[in-house]
C-alpha cells in the first residue's frame, strides 16, 4: 500500500507501536488511552489535545475522525475496525506476529524499520533495532537450556501462560516444560487452574509469572497475589 510520507497528524491505535512511536519523537493526535501502559505515557494520557480512541471493546471512532489524522496505525486489537477506520484515513498495519519472517522478534524489527521509513526517522529506527539485537544476544548468552514454566495468574488461579507470554522465549535458550503436552494436544490450561503438584512434577528451573490480577486491579481491590 501507499503510505503518506512523514505524516503530521497520526492516530496510533496498535499498542505494539506505542513505545516505538514515542522513541521516534512522534506525538499522536489520537490514542486508545485505556490501553496506555501505567508508566511512561502520562504526557499522552493527560494531554487534552490527544483524542481518546477508547479501547478495542468500546472504540471511539468519532473521536478518531474528529482528530483528522493523515494516517492511522491500526491492526492488533483494532483490526476489526479497519474497514471503518479506512473511511477516515489510510490505515497501516505492521503488527508483528508468529507468522512474520523471523518470528515475532523479526516482525518487531520489521515494524520498527517501517515506522522509521514512514516518519523519516530511519537512523533512529536503526538504533532501536540495534539495541534490541544487543539485548537479545545478551539474553541468549545468559541462558543455557534451563526449563521454565510460563505462568498466568488470573482469578486466583495459576494457569499455563504460554499462549500469552510464550514469545518471551524467542531469542533465548530456555525450554517450556509444558511445550510437549501442547504439541500432543494435551492442554494443561483449564478453568480450574493448575495444581501445585502438576507444576512441581514438571520441576522447572525457572518460573516467569504474569500476574494479571495485580495488573488489572485498582488500589484497594482484593486479589490473590501471584506469589
Amino acid at each position: 500500500m501507499e503510505v503518506p510520507a512523514e505524516p503530521v497528524r497520526v492516530a496510533v491505535l496498535n499498542n505494539t507501536t506505542f513505545a516505538t512511536v514515542k522513541a521516534l519523537g512522534i506525538e499522536p493526535v489520537a490514542v486508545p488511552k485505556p490501553l496506555l501502559p501505567a508508566e511512561g505515557y502520562a504526557a499522552w494520557e493527560d494531554d487534552a489535545e490527544i483524542a481518546d480512541a477508547g479501547s478495542h471493546r468500546e472504540a471511539k471512532l468519532e473521536a478518531v475522525s474528529a482528530a483528522e489524522p493523515d494516517l492511522i496505525i491500526g491492526g492488533g486489537r483494532f483490526t476489526e475496525y479497519t474497514e471503518d477506520l479506512e473511511k477516515i484515513a489510510p490505515v497501516v498495519d505492521v503488527q508483528p506476529d508468529e507468522e512474520s519472517a523471523g518470528g515475532w522478534l523479526g516482525g518487531l524489527r520489521h515494524q520498527t524499520e517501517v515506522l522509521g521509513q514512514i516518519f523519516g526517522e530511519e537512523e533512529r529506527a536503526a538504533e532501536l533495532v540495534a539495541a534490541l539485537d544487543e539485548a537479545q544476544a545478551a539474553a541468549e548468552e545468559a541462558t543455557s537450556g534451563e526449563t521454565v514454566f510460563l505462568a498466568n495468574a488470573s482469578g486466583g488461579r495459576i494457569d499455563n501462560g504460554a499462549g500469552r507470554i510464550g514469545r518471551l522465549l524467542e531469542g533465548v535458550d530456555l525450554e517450556d516444560v509444558f511445550a510437549q503436552q501442547q504439541l500432543d494436544g494435551e492442554s494443561v490450561h483449564n478453568d480450574s487452574g493448575l495444581a501445585p503438584e502438576t507444576v512441581a512434577q514438571a520441576n522447572p528451573d525457572w518460573m516467569i509469572v504474569m500476574d494479571r490480577d495485580a495488573a488489572v486491579s485498582a488500589e484497594g481491590d482484593e486479589f490473590t497475589p501471584a506469589e
